[in-house]
């Protein structure tokens, strides 16, 4: 799963959706996509910064107890410690809480 895979269910678990239109270059060029972000009403926001920590815990915080215990677990199984949250990478902790939840794809 890339990055951009990663951070885009990321925010969907978030609540967020995102928006695809195709728009036409005003010099000719040919047509290009533009995504936008949206929250559970509708509007237009920045998507958070997923690679952050900062970002990340509060989504994990959002969970039920037993996907926090899980996402604790494969944290502590990928650190080889029991202090896994605290010495995991953003990007561990981004697999551990979308393989958790379900949404982690090969």
């Amino acid at each position: 799963m890339s990055e951009t895979e990663q951070i885009k269910a990321c925010a969907e678990l978030d609540g967020l959706h995102s928006k695809v239109e195709t728009h036409q270059s005003p010099y000719g060029d040919r047509p290009f996509e533009l995504e936008e972000w949206y929250n559970s009403h509708n509007l237009l926001v920045a998507i958070p910064n997923y690679s952050s920590r900062d970002v990340l815990i509060p989504l994990i915080e959002k969970q039920p107890y037993h996907l926090i215990d899980q996402i604790n677990d494969r944290l502590n199984t990928a650190t080889k410690s029991r202090h896994g949250g605290l010495l995991a990478t953003p990007a561990m902790i981004r697999e551990a809480l979308l393989r958790s939840v379900g949404k982690w794809t090969e």
